[in-house]
């Protein structure tokens, strides 16, 4: 399970939160990271909350 978010506390609560109920999180802030997580891990299923900002600080 692939985990991606900008905000450090909500990454420890899902990673929690999925600890707890038996899975091997992936997680990262990173937007390019993920890309590579899901290319190289091919996790199950992957969540985001979609609000990753961009290296140039788009949001």
């Amino acid at each position: 399970m692939l985990a991606v978010d900008d905000d450090p506390q909500a990454l420890r609560h899902i990673r929690d939160a999925l600890v707890r109920a038996d899975y091997r999180p992936i997680m990262t802030a990173d937007p390019e990271e993920a890309v590579r997580l899901v290319e190289e891990e091919r996790p199950t299923w992957s969540c985001s909350t979609g609000c990753c900002r961009e290296p140039t600080g788009w949001s």
